[in-house]
């Protein structure tokens, strides 16, 4: 069995590029699956047709980067589809170059932008998640100039790249659109200071999607600029990028491109003609030290930080609660390193979560009840089954919840 469908042609050649998540969801979409049934199927289809076999937990896949499972899954969907561009919609050009296993390279959760969703649906256009939107450091859409979202306005959850289900402008959680612009969002009107790298590498990969990278021509880049400066100079500026060392270093992508932007020169050049690339460069250095290069967390306990920051944010905006493990996300560690860190702050955060769900369970009883005894409506409804229905539309509690609270007052 072959899939049929067709990769969102507007961003091929430019930084609009869909990712690969985003292509997947669609895709499954398409078929009437969810995104796991997509991926079983895939797995199986590859199995039957080659003999090999993809992970077995499609999550251990960073979809849109270029870990070791990416390039087959790519190969299988390319075969499977018939589109010969999937790889420039992921980062699978930087495998020798960047950190291994994409580490740093993309965010957590997914990321988009609630203005470019709305115009989408205006238009009647194909809602779709642009990989430049999943780079680390990337935070605002530079068609909009407004701040990227990773959080549901509705209910505070952040969405996953490998959700369940497969309509990508609503909600995985609540079901409330994607698209709406929250109040506290503010407008970014400054430009990241990688934007305009992270373009060019993705209009550059997107419509070369064959290409990869060499490390040996950032390599020469990084031998001649210390011919002209001293490893001191450079180390002031770019940190540990130029300490000496017996190999050459294989930087997370937002310090390459942060790299590049500090000099001047397109990061593209300095990836595929590495010493002739050098004579574009920003000579002498006119930004920041590194030390101001970019507002995110670069090690382990400035992301902890972030994630009690986080935290302390949940507390004071109040209902609804965002989980734990969302906000662990946001932070960029593990929901175990911050229980270990934050162990008491987020026992009593939990017992704030438990509070206000006791209460919320207490609002939608009441109400089924209510409606239930005294409702007209209900002395219309043909059957049980329909009563059930109306009364979870009315309540907004799930059916198993209504059948719940009948069975528990004898209907």
């Amino acid at each position: 069995m072959s899939f049929y469908f067709q990769l969102q042609p507007g961003g091929m050649g430019t930084a609009e590029v869909e990712c690969l998540s985003s292509f997947l969801h669609r895709l499954a979409d398409a078929h009437g699956a969810s995104f796991y049934q997509l991926m079983a199927h895939l797995k199986h289809w590859r199995q039957s047709k080659a003999g090999r076999s993809l992970p077995n937990h499609p999550d251990s896949v960073r979809y849109n980067g270029y870990s070791r499972d990416v390039g087959p899954l790519v190969d299988s969907l390319a075969e499977a589809t018939g589109l010969d561009t999937l790889r420039g919609c992921t980062l699978l050009a930087l495998s020798d170059v960047c950190a291994g296993n994409s580490v740093g390279a993309l965010k957590v959760t997914r990321a988009w932008c609630a203005a470019c969703y709305q115009q989408a649906e205006r238009d009647s256009e194909v809602i779709y998640d642009r990989l430049y939107w999943q780079i680390q450091g990337i935070t605002r859409c530079f068609t909009h100039a407004v701040e990227l979202r990773q959080k549901c306005v509705n209910c505070e959850s952040v969405q996953k790249n490998n959700s369940g289900k497969t309509i990508l402008s609503c909600c995985e959680h609540c079901g409330e659109s994607l698209a709406t612009a929250s109040e506290r969002s503010a407008r970014a009107s400054k430009p990241d200071l990688i934007e305009a790298q992270a373009r060019l590498l993705l209009g550059f990969t997107s419509s070369n999607p064959s290409v990869e990278f060499s490390l040996g021509s950032f390599r020469d880049f990084s031998e001649e600029l210390i011919s002209i400066y001293t490893r001191r100079e450079l180390i002031a500026q770019f940190g540990e990028l130029f300490h000496a060392r017996s190999y050459t270093y294989r930087m997370r992508l937002p310090t390459l491109l942060d790299f590049a932007a500090r000099l001047n020169v397109s990061v593209v050049d300095i990836l595929t003609e590495g010493a002739l690339a050098l004579s574009q460069a920003a000579m002498p250095f006119e930004s920041a030290p590194r030390a101001n290069e970019l507002n995110r967390p670069r090690t382990e306990w400035e992301k902890r930080d972030r994630a009690y920051a986080l935290l302390l944010e949940a507390v004071r905006n109040g209902p609804p609660y965002p989980s734990a493990a969302s906000i662990a996300a946001l932070a960029g560690i593990s929901q175990g390193l911050a229980a270990y860190h934050y162990n008491s702050a987020l026992a009593e955060y939990a017992a704030l979560r438990r509070k206000r769900a006791s209460d919320e369970r207490e609002a939608r009883t009441e109400t089924i009840i209510r409606l239930a005894n005294v409702a007209p409506e209900m002395r219309t409804l043909p059957t049980v089954k329909a009563k059930e229905r109306w009364l979870s539309e009315q309540s907004g509690a799930p059916i198993f919840f209504v059948r719940r609270v009948l069975s528990a007052n004898h209907r």
